[in-house]
């Protein structure tokens, strides 16, 4: 299991994105649910990755694309988001990736979660984020 950040645009690695961020159940747990067209997707990677205060990482698992993982600085936290496909969830890879990238101490990390999200808030929990504020439908996790 390793996690790789991208670092230009790759048409393979952008699909994958892609179809992950378009399964129902990502968009489900999502705070737009609405499908994502890959026009739409593929000018928002490009901007995303060439932009110096966002970080996309792809995690593989026995060589194959299993999920990603990405940041995004805003003033003093960098948020965190993330998704993980079905065969691959209840294994800890996530966990253990995200417990990896959210390491470094001099930064403090936030990951929006929806209330009813039960795994990702077990998750965000397991990797350190202690602190939670609840705003509608959503709970704010922070790793401080």
């Amino acid at each position: 299991m390793s996690l790789f950040l991208v670092k230009k645009f790759d048409k393979n690695i952008s699909n994958f994105i892609y179809k992950l961020r378009n399964k129902k159940y990502v968009r489900d747990q999502s705070k737009s649910k609405k499908k994502i067209m890959i026009y739409e997707h593929e000018l928002w990677f490009k901007k995303f990755i060439i932009n110096f205060n966002n970080n996309f990482y792809i995690i593989k698992y026995k060589g194959i694309n299993a999920g990603y993982l990405r940041t995004v600085k805003k003033k003093i936290n960098k948020v965190v988001s993330w998704a993980l496909l079905k065969k691959y969830q209840n294994k800890g890879i996530m966990t253990r990736n995200l417990i990896k990238l959210t390491s470094n101490k001099k930064f403090k990390y936030r990951a929006c979660v929806k209330k009813n999200n039960t795994a990702s808030l077990k998750m965000a929990n397991k990797a350190g984020f202690t602190k939670s504020i609840k705003r509608g439908k959503f709970v704010y996790l922070y790793k401080i």
